[in-house]
């Protein structure tokens, strides 16, 4: 995953949309929330 598509899936994420790729591989994801959005607004507010 380079710098840009990384920004960009943790800008998008949602937890109540999760695909297969998270339940095989969070890791990635959680790198990308903590570089780019730590203090993260999901969708719903929380």
């Amino acid at each position: 995953m380079d710098t840009e598509q990384a920004h960009v899936i943790a800008q998008a994420f949602d937890p109540n949309r999760l695909n297969a790729d998270f339940y095989e591989n969070p890791y990635d994801i959680y790198a990308a929330l903590r570089t780019f959005e730590p203090m993260h607004r999901c969708p719903d507010g929380s």
